[in-house]
């Protein structure tokens, strides 16, 4: 099925309106496009249509009256799913699914019939299991030492800090702008992974602003670490993820061809459907696509 381009809400409405048998759902890019399409046809519903949120023309000021940041294409997700609720659009009839992001740390108390969140804070925390790490790292660099035990280990902890620096700046409103290039703090000695966080809170705080801010910084940094979270998948951003994974399979696995979007691409391919069958999100995702 080719996708529709530049289809507006109204036009979406009416779609549903004459086609109450439509089964559209709606993702934030094409590499979820790519992992939730492959799910449903192998659970035997390739008449759904998967879409990504980019097919969809919605305005910048429908957005920002939602009260969500522009431009993101998470909040045009939700914007749709709001928009399309509010039209009476059947929960069957489109699903629209957004990373949880910091949801589970920071609850807005999103309510909408046809949202579906990210059980973790990011499509990509689905494939951050050690077996799928593992099966990515022996096709890539069949003669590696490693094990993706051990390269979930050594990031589990540096991930979880990153992305309570993000948290600490949203929720502190300081507007500061991320180093991309994050993998620059991380080094490997005897096999195993290091982070430099005082070179990165550095680079990314003590240098940028004054150190009245820096200490109110450091303080609800603090905070936030403190607090426990049942999955530490609740707790990693996903494109912190795959970029330092990509990282160290070219540095240290010498495995110089591959790039952001493969490395992730390989990992939803390696996942198995019946793990994400378990997981709520595509277990409400399949209910609902079915009836």
């Amino acid at each position: 099925m080719t996708d529709p381009i530049n289809f507006n809400i109204e036009e979406l409405v009416a779609r549903y309106d004459l086609h109450p048998d439509r089964r559209d759902v709606f993702v934030e890019g094409e590499q979820d496009q790519g992992l939730v399409r492959a799910f449903l046809e192998n659970a035997q519903c390739p008449h759904v249509a998967v879409l990504s949120i980019s097919v969809v023309n919605i305005p910048a000021g429908t957005v920002l009256a939602r009260g969500l940041p522009h431009p993101n294409r998470r909040s045009e997700v939700i914007t749709l799913a709001l928009e399309l609720e509010a039209e009476k659009v059947s929960p069957s009839q489109a699903v629209c699914i957004a990373d949880a992001d910091f949801e589970y740390l920071f609850p807005q108390g999103l309510s909408c019939a046809l949202l579906l969140l990210t059980d973790y804070a990011a499509m990509e925390l689905y494939v951050f299991s050690q077996d799928v790490v593992h099966t990515v790292l022996i096709i890539v660099a069949p003669k590696t030492r490693s094990s993706g035990g051990d390269v979930i280990s050594d990031l589990s902890g540096p991930l979880q800090f990153l992305f309570s620096a993000r948290a600490t700046n949203v929720n502190l409103q300081m507007g500061l702008a991320w180093i991309e290039a994050i993998d620059k703090f991380f080094s490997v000695h005897n096999g195993r992974i290091q982070f430099d966080e005082s070179e990165f809170l550095r680079r990314y705080l003590v240098d940028r602003v004054h150190k009245s801010l820096t200490d109110d910084f450091l303080s609800k940094l603090g905070e936030i670490r403190a607090q426990l979270t049942s999955d530490v998948r609740c707790r990693i951003h996903g494109h912190d993820f795959i970029k330092l994974l990509t990282w160290y399979l070219r540095s240290v696995e010498k495995c110089k061809h591959l790039n952001e979007n493969s490395v992730c691409e390989m990992l939803y391919v390696a996942v198995r459907n019946d793990e994400l069958a378990a997981q709520p999100m595509f277990s409400s995702l399949l209910k609902r696509v079915s009836t």
